[in-house]
């Protein structure tokens, strides 16, 4: 494992994102278990070549990779980001970057896939970070993608929109009543895979998962 850090030293994180982080895995053990492993294995096992992977968290995605691909993983938050080292230690080909989802550490057109798994609702500016993807991206390449999205208008989305305040603040960021289909679509990427699936927390529900390329 090779690791890259800013030159500017880092704040220290404040209490809640030391919770949420500590907190995660147990949390959304539930859900992996029952749905996420599973997506996640069909997504990830395929992918070969070089693979940046943006908001690896505590490192769900790393049992699924094989030991061909040339892996970095992102993960900007300090806490998760050391999560992450610890899960990577032993892993060969690897890099861990504290780099944002923003501002990618890799040259236009040289990426074979970006892997993108609950993430993109918390990073600040998701229209910023799918142009980076498609900067990254080299031809033939694919975002994979596992993502919650905003539920189907009536009453699921209203809820997620009544309860969305609250939800941030206790998990991070995260943005349950988030768009993401349209920030695809307006980022100019079409789906060439796509299954829909269920979690139990139904705030964060409906998943969408599957491959896509740039228009």
């Amino acid at each position: 494992m090779t690791r890259s850090r800013p030159d500017e030293p880092e704040q220290r994180p404040g209490l809640a994102e030391r919770a949420f982080a500590a907190a995660y895995d147990p949390l959304t053990a539930l859900a992996e278990r029952r749905v996420l492993g599973r997506v996640r294995r069909r997504l990830i096992t395929p992918l070969s070549g070089r693979v940046v992977e943006i908001g690896a968290g505590t490192g769900a995605n790393l049992a699924y990779y094989g030991s061909h691909v040339d892996l970095t993983v992102c993960e900007p938050a300090l806490p998760m980001r050391r999560r992450l080292e610890r899960a990577v230690s032993d892993r060969p080909a690897t890099t861990v970057s504290s780099a944002p989802a923003e501002d990618l550490p890799v040259a236009d057109a040289t990426v074979d896939a970006l892997v993108c798994t609950l993430v993109l609702c918390t990073v600040s500016e998701p229209h910023r970070a799918l142009a980076e993807a498609r900067r990254a991206l080299r031809p033939g390449g694919v975002l994979v993608l596992l993502e919650h999205v905003r539920g189907r208008p009536g009453l699921h989305a209203r809820v997620q929109d009544l309860v969305a305040p609250v939800w941030r603040t206790l998990a991070c960021g995260c943005r349950p009543n988030q768009d993401t289909a349209a920030l695809l679509e307006d980022a100019g990427f079409a789906w060439v895979d796509r299954d829909r699936h269920d979690l139990p927390v139904p705030v964060v529900s409906p998943l969408v998962a599957g491959l896509l390329i740039p228009r």
